[in-house]
């Protein structure tokens, strides 16, 4: 689990950086369990469980090669929740 507390600081579009150009603190959390049997481990888990994301990540995003267009300021994640399930089998 992490708590991200510490807004970052980022350039504006303008290109300047500005005291007031900081991201918002966020929560993120992420779980996994596993179940060991013998040799074999069973797991699920999730990421993003609170499911926050960014808006808008990229600056000027129909304007690739414009003079503003920036994909630098990404600072939380873009993705939703995310879930998975595997297993794992190790050799002695």
């Amino acid at each position: 689990m992490d708590w991200l507390t510490a807004p970052a600081r980022y350039r504006r579009a303008s290109g300047g950086v500005q005291r007031d150009s900081r991201s918002p603190s966020y929560f993120l959390l992420n779980a996994q369990i596993t179940k060991k049997y013998k040799d074999w481990e069973v797991y699920v888990g999730g990421e993003n469980l609170g499911n926050f994301t960014q808006a808008n990540p990229i600056i000027d995003p129909q304007n690739p090669y414009g003079e503003h267009f920036d994909s630098g300021i990404v600072y939380a994640p873009i993705q939703g929740r995310m879930f998975y399930a595997g297993f794992r089998f190790t050799v002695n």
